[in-house]
């Protein structure tokens, strides 16, 4: 069964910057058919008609490629400033350890041979190292933080920080772990 015509006014279209001119007289109505299956219609339009959404294959896995290489670049560097960073949770505990020190020793005859003795914890505020005195005599001390956690074992060369003071004097090492 056919639908009935429609009768629709032609107009042309309408360009940006024109004006619209009046139609003629003639022109002032036109009778359409429009009884065409929807199915058929997509097909047969033109290519500039036809709308794309979403994106290729090729262009994700661009995207892809383009990520990686980010995060191949990004990811050791982020790595080594997180393990510079938590050194500084290892030299502020031997600080610590350091000042608990002197305290002790101004009640005692000599350093205390152990971190228990001073009364603080064996390990550094975040966990990251634990602390240890390995050396205690009246005029100075030598006390170790030792990396704990995996990530700090990783850390190369600066695994084990030491603080020494030696008749007033105090050390740090190894020198390219400590930041002045």
């Amino acid at each position: 069964m056919r639908s009935p015509p429609f009768i629709v006014a032609a107009q042309p279209p309408v360009r940006h910057g024109h004006t619209q001119r009046p139609l003629p007289a003639s022109m002032s109505t036109t009778h359409f058919d429009c009884h065409v299956p929807s199915a058929m219609t997509a097909p047969f339009l033109p290519a500039r008609h036809r709308t794309s959404a979403g994106f290729t294959l090729v262009e994700l896995m661009i995207v892809v490629a383009i990520i990686g290489i980010l995060a191949a670049i990004a990811l050791p560097s982020y790595n080594r400033y997180v393990r510079e960073s938590r050194r500084i949770d290892g030299q502020s505990a031997l600080h610590q350890l350091a000042l608990a020190q002197e305290k002790y020793r101004s009640t005692n005859a000599t350093y205390a041979s152990s971190v228990t003795a001073l009364g603080i914890g064996n390990q550094s505020p975040d966990g990251h190292y634990t602390l240890s005195v390995s050396t205690a005599t009246a005029t100075g001390f030598s006390a170790t933080a030792t990396a704990k956690t995996p990530s700090q074992q990783a850390d190369t060369g600066c695994t084990s920080l030491t603080l020494t003071v030696s008749s007033g004097v105090m050390t740090t090492g190894p020198a390219g772990c400590w930041r002045k």
